[in-house]
């Protein structure tokens, strides 16, 4: 019996989308902004009007739209993924959102510290400390540090503080912190982004101090290096966004 010859991994993708549309343009009216593409509205994945909530947001999207060429490139349009995202999967769901940000924070990644080298104490230290502290003035609230990867439990009243911080939110600023957090393992950073105490990139260093440390220890290869490229363009499209949805 012959080995089934498998077609090249290439093959199995979905052929690319050609370019559909001429003119891009944005449609607004009281409350929402809508991306035209020739004139009709653009649709999510899930064939919802892509709108969003102000003129900025819906310009930064349309501008995604623009610039593709003859065939649609979803990797270059993160503000249009995170739009989509927020419409399809985050109205709605805003309640459930909120929980899961509450859940990282009860096992944050700031809060987890290593007990050696003194090198990397010391960058934890440096990065960490003034997230903690300044959530804990925030929240009015104490956060449980823990040495190693031995799991700790928050106090329960420091957890509904940090779900009080996240009240009212509407779905496109939980989408935003969503991403954020999941893409640095810390609802304290996300949320020290959301209020203006770190800059895009001060969040994402702290994000990385354990990976920059070994990556000078050890070095790094192409495929790091990409992934981790493809991780700070979402980043700095979540954080973009969140500035966007409020201006």
């Amino acid at each position: 019996m012959k080995t089934p010859v498998r077609p090249p991994k290439d093959s199995l993708r979905a052929p690319p989308t050609k370019r559909f549309y001429e003119q891009v343009a944005v449609a607004a009216d009281e409350n929402t902004h809508t991306v035209l593409l020739d004139g009709r509205a653009a649709r999510t994945p899930k064939k919802a009007v892509l709108a969003l909530p102000t003129a900025a947001a819906a310009a930064a999207v349309a501008t995604e739209w623009h610039a593709q060429s003859a065939h649609i490139a979803p990797h270059t349009m993160p503000i249009t993924r995170l739009a989509n995202s927020a419409i399809d999967a985050g109205q709605g769901h805003e309640a459930a959102v909120s929980a899961d940000l509450v859940k990282y924070a009860g096992s944050d990644l700031t809060l987890y510290r290593a007990a050696a080298p003194a090198s990397l104490v010391d960058a934890q230290s440096r990065h960490w400390d003034p997230i903690v502290v300044w959530v804990e003035k925030l929240t009015g609230s104490r956060f449980v540090r823990a040495i190693g990867v031995m799991p700790v439990t928050q106090p329960p009243a420091t957890l509904e503080r940090v779900a009080r911080q996240l009240a009212g939110l509407s779905a496109f600023e939980f989408a935003c912190l969503h991403v954020i957090t999941t893409l640095t393992g810390s609802a304290l950073i996300a949320l020290c982004c959301d209020r203006g105490y770190l800059t895009t990139g001060a969040a994402w260093d702290a994000a990385n101090v354990d990976e920059d440390h070994q990556t000078a220890q050890w070095g790094t290869d192409e495929e790091a290096i990409h992934r981790r490229a493809n991780r700070w363009s979402d980043m700095q499209a979540a954080c973009r966004l969140l500035t966007l949805v409020r201006t």
